[in-house]
């Protein structure tokens, strides 16, 4: 193979390959944008951003809490009526 007909094959390549680079590095740009480092309205983001919940400021949970004297109601005493069911 003649070296000037390798060099224009490998120039070729060569560009291609840049080419190809050049939009790779333009996707991963347009990829890492989002609300904080774009001019474009929240609105028209793909990505939402996830929602930050705010920490609880509270000491104690809901409900009774631990060594509180409980009150429980007293069952009622009512007794069920009990039939006797014999086969016919």
């Amino acid at each position: 193979m003649d070296i000037h007909a390798r060099l224009k094959q490998l120039e070729a390549e060569n560009a291609e390959l840049r080419a190809a680079f050049k939009a790779a590095l333009e996707l991963i740009a347009k990829l890492q944008k989002n609300l904080g480092n774009s001019s474009k309205p929240p609105s028209s983001d793909i990505v939402k951003p996830k929602p930050v919940y705010k920490q609880s400021k509270k000491k104690r949970k809901h409900g009774g809490q631990k060594g509180r004297k409980a009150c429980v109601r007293v069952p009622f005493a009512v007794k069920c009526p009990t039939f006797m069911c014999q086969p016919q």
